[in-house]
Parts: structure tokens; sequence; C-alpha cells
């Protein structure tokens, strides 16, 4: 799975490193999925683009073109723990992430993002995760431990 910093994080970055503008992280890093609207029937090229499209709009931190999951199927944002030290760039998730049973079908989750809010907020990082799942009313989406890897690179 690869990670990106959004355009904001990069700007954050920047103004703090090179040019001494104070930066101060988040207390609580947020985690959000999204959908790229993908469907089986959907050709290689119409998938990709789909990617590329939320891939985006996370990097620009357009969360509507995002396609975060609707609140109206009982989503919410998890608090994501990245408590270790990096190892070569790369922190790992160091508390599982369990997302409440979905009250509606939501499609394909491909694509995450780290918040600095639970609500609305800016992206800090995103990705696709390796495998998308479909999740249906009924279903929970759970992150196992160290299982969700953030790369600074």
């Amino acid at each position: 799975m690869n990670t990106c910093k959004s355009e904001y994080l990069k700007n954050k970055l920047a103004d703090h490193v090179l040019r001494n503008i104070p930066f101060v992280s988040p207390a609580t890093i947020w985690l959000g999925l999204c959908c790229s609207g993908i469907i089986e029937t959907d050709f290689a090229e119409v998938k990709e683009q789909k990617n590329a499209a939320v891939m985006t709009a996370l990097r620009t931190g357009d969360l509507p073109a995002a396609k975060e999951l609707p609140e109206s199927s009982n989503y919410v944002r998890q608090r994501a723990t990245f408590g270790t030290a990096p190892v070569n760039g790369l922190v790992k998730n160091t508390s599982e992430i369990n997302f409440p049973q979905f009250t509606a079908d939501v499609g394909l989750v491909t694509h995450f993002a780290l918040f600095d809010a639970q609500t609305n907020g800016n992206v800090l990082y995103f990705g696709a995760f390796n495998l998308g799942r479909m999740v249906y009313m009924g279903d929970t989406f759970h992150i196992r431990l160290e299982t969700l890897g953030v790369e600074d690179g």
C-alpha cells in the first residue's frame, strides 16, 4: 500500500522546516474511508481513471470528489494511533481500528485518508488499499494491528 502526503501537509512541513513557521501536529489522527465508484463491469482503463480521480481529490483536499463514505450509512471516521517510531520512514498503526456496523450499502472501499479532525478537517496522508472491499448493510470494517502502514516518502 503506497501512501502520499497531501498538498496541505507538504506545504505545512515546508513552511515549518524551511521558513521556521510553527506547525503543531494534531493531537488525534482520524482514519477516513473512500469509494472510487468502481463496479465489477468497469474496464481496466475506467478503473484506473476512477482510482486516479480519488487520489487527486485526496491530494488536494477535495473531500466531495474523494467520495468519503456517507454519514447516512452510520459511517464516522475512527481514531488511528501510530505509537511507535518510524523504521526507514514507515510507521504502522499500533491499535486496531474498528468502524461501526454499516446501516446501508456503501460500495467498494478502495482508499483511505488520515485527517486532523473527525469531521471536515484536512487530509494529511492518503492512499489506496492493496485490495478493495465491498461493504454492504450490516458489515463492519476493521483494520488489524500494524496493517495500516504510512510511509513518509
